[in-house]
């Protein structure tokens, strides 16, 4: 089984505490398999095991979203739609570890 530490902020943070988490590194992309490989590793990827607390954290950012009155943030008028649920799966994905 992985394991991958990551850094949740917390919520009700300020735009300077944002500032001070990490920022992500940018990865050079290149080919490094064939398509059965890149199959096999998608498989892989759907079995690695996410926290409930990082599935909570990603449902409550979606639903913020959606809803931001009730989770009293104050950006109704800069959000037309919430985040669909393939957001949802998006954060979900990006949050499992990746390749050194």
């Amino acid at each position: 089984m992985l394991k991958r530490k990551s850094v949740i902020p917390p919520r009700g943070g300020t735009a300077k505490s944002w500032r001070q988490w990490p920022k992500p590194r940018h990865a050079h992309h290149q080919a490094r398999g064939d398509a059965r490989q890149i199959l096999t590793a998608r498989l892989v990827i759907n079995d690695i095991y996410v926290d409930d607390k990082v599935k909570d954290y990603i449902v409550d950012l979606v639903c913020a979203t959606r809803d931001p009155e009730h989770y009293k943030i104050a950006v109704k008028d800069f959000i037309q739609l919430g985040a669909s649920p393939r957001a949802t799966i998006a954060l979900t994905l990006a949050s499992k570890p990746t390749p050194s």
